[in-house]
């Protein structure tokens, strides 16, 4: 991998190949993290949902609101996710 988020290489060599070989569409896809440019727009340029994640003191739920990301695709700290997916 030559280029870095929020450049989506990285993203399509992991997805391509759900794709092709077991037929995934780009909607089964979820990058979670906490960085809305590395992260958020590296997901949005590769299709695919973007679930951010509040756990710093410097990144609120506020900031990620501020900056187009959803109430509902924010989470405050990663031990959320289980719960976010439905295995709580």
């Amino acid at each position: 991998m030559k280029k870095i988020k929020p450049d989506p290489e990285g993203l399509e060599k992991l997805i391509v190949p759900y794709e092709k070989i077991l037929g995934y569409d780009r909607d089964a896809f979820l990058l979670v993290g906490d960085n809305v440019y590395a992260d958020g727009e590296s997901a949005r340029a590769a299709g695919i949902d973007f679930l951010a994640v509040a756990e710093s003191i410097n990144v609120t739920r506020g900031f990620f609101l501020a900056r187009g990301v959803p109430d509902s695709m924010i989470i405050d700290r990663y031990s959320d996710l289980p719960g976010f997916l439905g295995f709580s």
